[in-house]
């Protein structure tokens, strides 16, 4: 528990820092980091407030031409997504998950293979949610076999 405490604080001073120097690549990384603690101790609202954040950061990234591992696109709208799943948010949640997939599809580093298969895993999920069964059990297959590619 003080761990989580730690890692909020240090979050909270990334990204003030971050919006002090105008770094939105820093931004983006600390309010995703905030999304996911305030999603783990089951504060959603606060988790999607963060969620919105980190996007509007990564889109004026994306949009400046800013150079990212193709990891940190997939892990900020793959938190996005994960939040909106758990708030029954499914179909809303499935498009940014596909944006994930697509920003790690063809990568070859480790980082980005492993975004890729948990990313896989939760369009498993959230294909089930949507009662699309056959294509969760297809995509979950995909993150096993993704996943013993790693070693």
């Amino acid at each position: 528990l003080y761990a989580v405490a730690e890692a909020e604080d240090l979050y909270r001073e990334a990204l003030e820092a971050a919006r002090a120097l105008g770094s939105a690549r820093t931004a983006t990384l600390a309010a995703s980091g905030l999304a996911e603690l305030a999603a783990h101790r089951g504060d959603f609202p606060q988790a999607l407030q963060w969620s919105d954040e980190a996007s509007e950061y990564l889109q004026r990234l994306e949009a400046a031409a800013g150079t990212l591992l193709p990891e940190v696109p997939a892990a900020v709208r793959l938190i996005r997504a994960r939040l909106l799943g758990r708030l029954g948010r499914t179909s809303e949640a499935l498009p940014i998950l596909r944006q994930a997939l697509a920003a790690v599809q063809h990568a070859t580093e480790p980082g980005a293979l492993r975004e890729r298969v948990r990313c896989r895993i939760e369009e498993a999920h959230l294909l089930r949610e949507l009662g699309l069964l056959e294509e969760g059990a297809a995509s979950a297959q995909l993150a096993l076999e993704e996943a013993e590619g790693l070693g």
